[in-house]
């Protein structure tokens, strides 16, 4: 998920009791042969940095555990989802997993493949990610749907993001640690978050 679309979501919290957290898959690190400093990490979520920045815990089992008494869960494209709710289930997905089929709200979203945005390395470094292909059907961007939804709700904002690139930029104003960041500065070979700068949660 995107860290504009993490961010979205929280802000869609804002003011409420949540839980948020993040489910990451956890491997062996395997370096490329000859090239200094790449490899396939441990980490295998591409975005765990920014939901940590943004408050997620990595305790997705607490999660799975407070969503059976919460008034309403909101799942991101969580393809082996498996959710028991007393509140309203609401998925937003790439595809629609068994395990969300008795969600009240279903909304279609773009895969990394068919969107844009930004994504936070392990080393704290945000890079942007391009859009390679359409996206099928109904099916639009996440940070589109979330802002879309916190103008159907009446929050503050949703209505003047334009693209993932305003979402970003008032990301940077709001967290700590993207502060003096924009969109356009990252460019194409990404700029380093300030961790001296607290996260907010």
């Amino acid at each position: 998920m995107s860290t504009e679309a993490l961010f979205l979501t929280r802000e869609l919290c804002a003011g409420l009791d949540w839980t948020g957290a993040v489910q990451i898959v956890m491997g062996e690190e395997a370096p490329l042969a000859g090239v200094p400093n790449l490899a396939l990490r441990p980490e295998r979520a591409p975005n765990g940095t920014a939901a940590e920045l943004l408050g997620y815990s990595r305790d997705y089992a607490a999660a799975l555990q407070a969503a059976e008494s919460a008034a309403v869960v909101l799942v991101l494209d969580e393809p082996e989802v498996t959710i028991r709710t007393a509140g309203a289930l609401i998925y937003l997905g790439t595809v629609l997993p068994e395990g969300a089929r008795d969600a009240e709200v279903v909304l279609p979203i773009a895969n990394v493949a068919e969107e844009e945005g930004t994504f936070v390395n392990r080393d704290g470094r945000v890079q942007r990610y391009f859009q390679a292909k359409p996206a099928p059907g109904m099916a639009r961007p996440a940070w589109w749907v979330l802002a879309e939804l916190l103008t159907a709700l009446g929050r503050k904002g949703g209505e003047s993001l334009t693209g993932p690139g305003a979402a970003f930029d008032r990301l940077a104003r709001s967290v700590g640690p993207f502060a003096g960041l924009s969109y356009a500065s990252i460019g194409a070979l990404g700029q380093p978050i300030n961790p001296a700068i607290g996260a907010t949660a």
